[in-house]
Order: structure tokens, then sequence, then C-alpha cells
């Protein structure tokens, strides 16, 4: 069952715009740390990666071992998680929902490309028949779609 086109193009431009949002934050945690602040939540970006602290209670001050001997590994290798009595904390490196919003983005924007290589082809852009000979405006004479551009 193909989505609805309405929904495949904001997945496609949505993606698009996380994507772009997403390359940025990882390009600007190579050079700079950025701390927020969000109530109990705390989030830390720099060096290619992402940490979130949740502190229980009104306490920041986080005494957990939870942090890994080196950083370099979480990085490339994967997230990780820890939570304790005061509180929880997981990082983990920003290429990894990068690459989920590249995918995603990418498998939105495959049947548009597929379409255009198709007609640029002079074919048929539901089926793949052959349209040499058929006038542009004619329905193929396979699946009965709408005219196509003929070569």
């Amino acid at each position: 069952m193909k989505p609805h086109p309405r929904i495949r193009k904001t997945i496609k431009w949505g993606g698009a715009a996380v994507t772009l949002l997403l390359v940025v934050v990882w390009i600007r945690s190579e050079s700079t740390a950025d701390l927020f602040i969000i109530g109990e939540r705390s989030f830390r970006i720099s060096r290619g990666s992402v940490m979130c602290l949740y502190f229980k209670g009104s306490s920041h001050v986080f005494r957990h071992k939870a942090t890994p001997a080196d950083p370099q590994e979480v990085r490339l290798l994967g997230w990780h998680y820890d939570s304790g009595a005061e509180g929880s904390i997981w990082f983990g490196p920003l290429w990894l929902p990068l690459a989920v919003a590249l995918f995603v983005t990418g498998a939105a924007c495959l049947p548009d490309a597929l379409n255009r290589l198709r007609r640029r082809a002079g074919v048929c852009p539901k089926c793949s028949y052959d349209r040499a000979g058929i006038a542009g405006g004619a329905k193929c004479p396979e699946c009965g779609s709408g005219g196509g551009a003929a070569p």
C-alpha cells in the first residue's frame, strides 16, 4: 500500500529539514559545547555526541559513575544509559539520529526519483512499459494510466 502523496511530501520535506538541522548541530558540536537546562533535565551537546541528565528533586549534583572511560568509544559505537538513586544519564553519538533521519528522508524521496527517471527514459511511470511510438497524451496500453511523456 502506497502512502498518501501529502504524507510522503510532508515526510520528505520535514525529514530534509530535520536532517539539515542535525548536520548543523553535529558540525557545531565539533568546535563548541552547548548546555541546555530545562527543569530537572539538562542536555549537553559536544564533540559529536549528546548527553542527557535527569535529576530527581532539585539537586543538580549528579555524582554517578556513568560516564565512560573513553568518550570516543561512545561517540563511535552507540548509546549508553545508566540510572541511580539521584537520577539517570544517557548519551550517545549524533550520527545515529542523523542516519535514521537520512534513511527516512531518502525512502520518502525514492518514489519521486524513480518516477523522474522513468519519465526521462520514455517509459510509463507506473508500470515501466516502453512508450516509444505512443503519443504524449495517450493512455498507457499496458496499465491504462494517464498520459506520460513520450520520447
